[in-house]
């Protein structure tokens, strides 16, 4: 909380992260069709072993809104440090950091309930 109240029913965060995942996955396919000889080719891969490491820049607000309930909002900056799709290729979705395609940022709602 970078507010001068720490303990104010408003807060605004801002932060860093270094993550890590490592996780396995199966691709299956019943008919892939070539596009340059037009043949059909089935498609099965399993288990095969990915790793990623990504940092993230993180900014996030959150209001009281009844009792111990808040209600906000974060954004994040995120980044791929280092990845090892595995034998199988592009890696599409990562556990933890999402999809890999061309965007670096990411937003999320926030129902937050403080004990």
């Amino acid at each position: 909380n970078i507010m001068k109240n720490k303990h104010d029913v408003y807060r605004v965060y801002v932060g860093a992260r270094y993550a890590f995942t490592s996780f396995k996955y199966d691709v299956g396919s019943s008919v892939l069709n070539d596009p340059v000889w037009q043949d059909h080719a089935a498609i099965q891969i399993n288990n095969a072993s990915a790793h990623c490491h990504w940092a993230e820049l993180v900014f996030a607000v959150d209001a009281k809104i009844w009792g111990p309930l808040h209600l906000g909002w974060s954004a994040r900056y995120r980044r791929r440090l280092a990845h090892n799709d595995g034998d199988a290729g592009n890696v599409w979705y990562v556990p933890g950091f999402g999809k890999t395609g061309t965007s670096r940022l990411g937003a999320t709602f926030n129902i937050i309930i403080t004990l």
